[in-house]
């Protein structure tokens, strides 16, 4: 038997039937579509940040070093009035600085709790000194209370402050 491609009408059932398959071809084109555009995203995502890694690691073996946390310890050097940054890995110092003038100030740590005076009864036991102190008033105004532009100073900055004016 013979056959040929010959038009032929389609029924209603027919027609239903072409369309229901259409608008399924048609969303598994949108849904394959999407899923391409997702794997194409996770996909630039992975070769950029492969490619910042590798950046990254160009950029260290090029300089022949790289910037890590490393503990540090600052010391005090009286003699010059700086502060040291040390390694504590190595002992290296890697900087330098002015101490400031809240650093400079050294507090007598004693009886007094740190306050620098004479105690109750150092002062009975000193004798004339203790009597000439109690009775001469001190030429020094008392510290203001000085305020910043964020808010108050704390005492140490407060005093610095009343010994430069004067």
């Amino acid at each position: 038997m013979k056959t040929m491609k010959l038009r032929c009408d389609l029924t209603e059932d027919e027609l239903g039937h072409r369309r229901e398959n259409l608008l399924g071809e048609l969303d598994e084109i949108d849904k394959v579509t999407d899923d391409k555009k997702e794997a194409a995203k996770k996909f630039a995502d992975k070769i950029k940040a492969g490619t910042n890694r590798a950046v990254k690691l160009r950029t260290v073996l090029r300089q022949g070093y790289e910037l890590r946390e490393v503990a540090i310890t600052e010391k005090r050097e009286k003699k010059s009035k700086e502060m040291l940054v040390v390694r504590d890995d190595t002992g290296e110092v890697v900087t330098r600085r002015p101490l400031t003038m809240a650093e400079l100030q050294t507090t007598l740590v004693g009886i007094d709790g740190g306050k620098g005076g004479k105690s109750k009864d150092d002062a009975k036991a000193g004798g004339k000194d203790a009597k000439a102190s109690k009775k001469a008033p001190s030429k020094k105004a008392p510290a203001k209370k000085a305020r910043s532009r964020g808010g108050s100073w704390d005492a140490a900055e407060a005093a610095t402050k009343g010994a430069t004016e004067e």
